[in-house]
Parts: C-alpha cells; sequence; structure tokens
C-alpha cells in the first residue's frame, strides 16, 4: 500500500478527508458514525495541505448567514464529539491564523469550550468507573492535574470521593499524575478516600 509523506495509506487520506467534507458540510450525524467506526482518526493528523485536521476545523468554525459571517455552534459541537470519541487532540496546542472576518476571541473561545467538554466527558466516565477509557485519555495526553469541576477537585479527587477503583488505579498507574496536588481547600486525594 502507498504511503505519503506524512506516513498516511490511501485509506487513511480517504477518512480525514471525509471529516473535512462533513465537518464543512455541518453533517453531525454522518461525522458521528465516521468517529464511531474509525476509532484511531486523530485530529492532530497532518492533512494533504499540510495543516492538522484540528487547526483547519477551528478556522472554519465560521459560517456564513443571510452574508454575515457567524460563529457556528454546530460545527464546535462536532469538534467536541471527537473528543467524546477518544479522538487525540491536544486542545492546548490548537492554532489558529484568524481573517479579519473572524472574531477576535475565537481561539481562546474554542479552547475555553473544548476543555469544558473534555471535563464534562472525563466526569461521565469516573462515574461510569470506565479506568480503560481514562487510561486511553491519558496515552492521547490529557492532563488529569487538572481541575475538572467547579470545586477544582482533580480526576484523581473525584474517584476517590466516589469509591469509583478502576479509574483511581489507572490514575495512579499514570506517572504524570501528581498524587499529592490539592484542591482549593487543600484537600489532597488521600483524603478525599
Amino acid at each position: 500500500t502507498a504511503i505519503n509523506k506524512a506516513g498516511q495509506t490511501p485509506k487513511e487520506i480517504g477518512l480525514l478527508h471525509q471529516v473535512i467534507i462533513f465537518y464543512k458540510g455541518k453533517e453531525v450525524k454522518k461525522f458521528k458514525n465516521l468517529l464511531i467506526d474509525n476509532p484511531e482518526l486523530s485530529l492532530n493528523s497532518v492533512y494533504i495541505d499540510g495543516s492538522r485536521i484540528i487547526d483547519i476545523m477551528v478556522k472554519n468554525l465560521m459560517t456564513r448567514e443571510k452574508g454575515k459571517e457567524k460563529f457556528s455552534g454546530k460545527r464546535l459541537k462536532m469538534i467536541g464529539e471527537a473528543l467524546k470519541y477518544g479522538i487525540s487532540l491536544d486542545v492546548e496546542s490548537l492554532n489558529i491564523n484568524a481573517d479579519a472576518h473572524q472574531l477576535p476571541d475565537i481561539l481562546e473561545r474554542t479552547k475555553a469550550k473544548l476543555l469544558r467538554i473534555l471535563k464534562e466527558y472525563i466526569l461521565e466516565e469516573i462515574k461510569a468507573n470506565n479506568g480503560q477509557k481514562i487510561t486511553q485519555l491519558a496515552k492521547q495526553g490529557v492532563d488529569f492535574n487538572m481541575p475538572i469541576d467547579k470545586f477544582g477537585r482533580t480526576a484523581l479527587m473525584e474517584a476517590c470521593r466516589l469509591g469509583k477503583l478502576d479509574v483511581v488505579r489507572a490514575l495512579i498507574d499514570n506517572e504524570a499524575v501528581d498524587l499529592k496536588k490539592t484542591d482549593p481547600k487543600k484537600k489532597t486525594a488521600l483524603m478525599y478516600a
């Protein structure tokens, strides 16, 4: 099978092309099914023009309606769906060359929204005691030392508080997780346990 400079096969290139087509067309259902059927997809992958898929998506967050450029909530939701299905994405490395017609704070708004979606998703997986998914997210570079709720608790603190042992084990096995980190009330995960 032929492989391009980025190490991608024709099948991978085709899948990335579909991601962009469905995203630009705001075809949420097709986009979602594509992610479900192809868990190996990564939004950090490089497209044929040399840009990362996620950067293309962020750049196209604006949509034209009635002759005016408008921030597309539907497209932002689609990026959020990508996060929910375990697609590799480093939110902090998002890059966009904002055009004059785009909102000046679009990148910060996008980062904030995506981080909120990611935190909500982590909380869902903790409540479901899904240690396997937590391990998968860790491999994708998710920072589990960040606060994930309004009380400033980390994923490990929340897992300990709720008694979700599979998640606690998955987080303890991750060397990047700070076991001694404290919340705003100076409580550690051990204290929550």
